[in-house]
């Protein structure tokens, strides 16, 4: 979905720049996407009812991309058959795309795990901004993941929950007593011996 926003997205950038709609087009084209289509493809696959207020959103934005492209198009009368492919293909497509790929009547899909967070992207980047919590765990997801996936997984073995300790938690820092062995977790559990 990613690369189908992107894509469109590079569309749409150059008709603007090649002067086919005026150029203030330009900011209602990258409102209407990236707090859009951006933010439902962030929260894909969550379905949302249709009278919740994401849905709503998602027609008024849709609705103000439709009137940006009637407004800004130049010469409409003139051109009005590269006005309706533009539109049906900048304006239409994407949502469409987007809806058909929901998992829509599949409630088994509906409880399935997925890492969609359910917020507003607007809400989101504020929170980032204002609150440090936020912001640190954006900061981990940009680096590269969680903490736990840098370890090895220890959110999935519970043997790795805690950082491995090379010298072990009854060696202490004696390098004297070093017996080859890998120590991890809680427990003093034994991970590997390679001694």
């Amino acid at each position: 979905l990613f690369v189908i926003f992107g894509l469109s997205l590079a569309a749409e950038l150059a008709v603007c720049f090649a002067g086919v709609v005026k150029p203030w087009t330009v900011i209602v084209i990258l409102v209407c996407d990236c707090w859009g289509m951006l933010d439902a493809f962030l929260r894909f696959p969550i379905v949302h009812d249709l009278d919740s207020l994401f849905s709503l959103k998602q027609v008024v934005l849709v609705t103000a991309k439709l009137a940006g492209y009637a407004l800004g198009f130049k010469n409409v009368a003139k051109y009005v058959g590269w006005f309706i492919l533009l539109v049906l293909c900048f304006v239409f497509l994407v949502p469409i795309l987007w809806v058909t790929a929901l998992p829509i009547g599949d409630t088994s899909s509906y409880h399935q795990a997925h890492d969609a967070v359910d917020m507003d992207i607007v809400v989101r980047i504020w929170r980032i901004i204002t609150i440090p919590a936020d912001r640190h765990a954006a900061a981990i997801e940009v680096q590269g993941g969680h903490q736990e996936g840098r370890r090895g997984g220890g959110a999935n073995v519970p043997v790795l929950e805690e950082p491995c300790d090379p010298l072990g938690p009854q060696l202490g820092a004696d390098p004297s007593a070093r017996t080859g062995g890998l120590i991890c977790g809680t427990g003093g559990h034994a991970a590997a011996d390679v001694g």
